[in-house]
């Protein structure tokens, strides 16, 4: 793949793109926990009238859906970064 910068192309490996592709689904991941605790938090602490626990479920669900394809992503990819 390639890109323009300031008037040069620059050559994105296939390997580079694997590696944003699994840290940018890492990242989703920490970022479904991270907003699933604040809501949990919310639920206790906020004076706004919201329903912070339909939006703690929905953001946990998510990440039990996707928990174990994306580990299994890391772990391939890890595993095939060791061997090259």
């Amino acid at each position: 793949m390639s890109q323009l910068q300031n008037g040069y192309s620059l050559q994105v490996s296939d390997n580079d793109l694997e590696a944003l592709y699994v840290e940018a689904n890492c990242y989703m991941m920490a970022s479904h926990l991270y907003w699933a605790l604040w809501a949990l938090i919310q639920v206790k602490m906020s004076p706004i009238d919201y329903d912070y626990l339909d939006y703690f479920f929905l953001r946990y669900n998510e990440y039990k859906k996707r928990k174990n394809e994306c580990f299994a992503l890391a772990k391939s990819y890890l595993s095939h970064s060791e061997t090259t």
